[in-house]
C-alpha cells in the first residue's frame, strides 16, 4: 500500500470545475491586458509622431533658412548658372515655407512663434518680388511708405495749384509764385512768360 492520499473521484471533478472557471477569467484577463498593452504602444507611438513632427518643422524652418541664404549667395553672383541655381534654391525654399506655414498648430511655443512668423511675412511680401526682398531695397519700409504717401500728397497740391492758375483771371505774385513752387516740385525749368 502506498502512503499517497488519493483524491476522491468528486474532489477531483470539483477542482477540474474551479479550474475551469479559473481558466475563463485568466483567459479573458489576458485579453484585456493585451488590449491594455495595445493602448499604451498607441499611446507612445503618438507621443514619438507629434514629437517627431515639431523635430520635422524646426528642421523644415533651418532648411528654408538656408536655402534661401544659397539663393541670395547664387543671385550675387550674377552668372547664368548660379541664376539657374537660385530659382532651384528659391523654389524649395518657397515650398518648405509654405508647409511650416501649413502645418496647422505645432505644439511647442518656439514651432508656434517660428510659423505664425513664416505665415506672416509670406502674407506681408505677396505683392514685392523676391529680387527686391533679396536686394535689401526694402530694409527700410516705413520710409518708402512715407515718401508715396508725401509723393501723392505733393501730385495733388501741384494738380490744384495747376487749376487755381488755370482758372485765374489775372497774373500776380501769388500767381508767379504759386508757377514757380509748380516747376519746383516738378524738376522743370521755369520759362519767363
Amino acid at each position: 500500500m502506498s502512503n499517497e492520499n488519493p483524491i476522491h473521484q468528486q474532489d477531483q471533478a470539483m477542482i477540474e470545475r474551479i479550474h475551469a472557471q479559473h481558466l475563463e477569467r485568466i483567459s479573458a484577463l489576458g485579453d484585456e491586458a493585451i488590449q491594455f498593452q495595445d493602448a499604451s504602444y498607441a499611446v507612445g507611438r503618438q507621443r514619438g509622431a507629434k514629437e517627431a513632427n515639431e523635430a520635422l518643422l524646426a528642421d523644415l524652418i533651418d532648411a528654408a533658412a538656408t536655402l534661401r541664404r544659397y539663393e541670395a549667395l547664387h543671385r550675387s553672383k550674377g552668372t547664368e548658372e548660379s541664376t539657374a541655381k537660385a530659382e532651384v534654391n528659391a523654389e524649395l525654399a518657397t515650398r518648405f515655407e509654405a508647409t511650416v506655414a501649413n502645418f496647422g498648430q505645432p505644439t511647442t511655443k518656439g514651432a508656434q512663434d517660428a510659423a505664425r512668423r513664416v505665415s506672416a511675412c509670406i502674407a506681408a511680401c505677396k505683392s514685392i518680388s523676391t529680387k527686391a526682398l533679396e536686394s535689401g531695397a526694402l530694409n527700410n519700409l516705413e520710409l518708402q511708405r512715407d515718401r508715396m504717401v508725401l509723393t501723392q500728397q505733393r501730385d495733388e497740391l501741384i494738380a490744384a495749384f495747376e487749376e487755381v492758375l488755370r482758372i485765374s483771371d489775372r497774373k500776380h505774385d501769388a500767381w508767379v509764385r504759386a508757377r514757380a513752387a509748380i516747376a519746383s516740385a516738378k524738376g522743370e525749368q521755369l520759362n519767363p512768360a
